[in-house]
């Protein structure tokens, strides 16, 4: 005897949208990773500095390098090494942290916050750019993806 596994309409609606979320990411990522990368040289940054530099600007407060690695989800020798080129470079500064801690915290600099908010900046606008770009259809299934995850996050 044969079983019959249904799944509910709302699990046939989710797989659909998820397929088309994937769609839709693969499609991003392939018009906009590149000028991405090449912002990243320009500023003789790594993909790994861009992450470590986005988490310290959304931070509220100073980071110390563990929680810098735990959050950029990074090995800490990665973070570390990230840490001490984005020193050279001016970008990230030591601070004092609270509590008499004995390691210092991180904080961006002036100039490191500009980078992070110029690199946001033309993210958005690769982001603004290909949206704009769908057609019917193809903007329909974005809208429907970022609404479902709007109501998921």
């Amino acid at each position: 005897m044969t079983t019959l596994t249904v799944r509910p309409p709302d699990a046939d609606a989710a797989h659909q949208l998820a397929t088309d979320l994937g769609e839709v990411l693969d499609a991003l990522l392939e018009r906009t990773a590149g000028t991405l990368v090449e912002r990243l040289q320009a500023h003789e940054l790594s993909a790994v500095h861009w992450r470590t530099l986005r988490c310290m600007d959304r931070s509220l407060v100073a980071l110390h390098p563990d929680v810098l690695a735990e959050r950029t989800q990074l090995e800490p020798r990665v973070v570390t090494r990230a840490i001490r080129r984005l020193r050279e470079r001016d970008l990230v500064i030591d601070v004092m942290a609270a509590h008499g801690d004995a390691t210092p915290a991180l904080a961006l600099t002036r100039r490191g916050r500009a980078i992070v908010h110029d690199l946001d900046h033309a993210r958005r606008r690769d982001l603004r750019g290909f949206v704009e770009g769908l057609e019917g259809t193809e903007r329909r299934r974005v809208e429907a993806a970022v609404s479902l995850l709007s109501g998921e996050l």
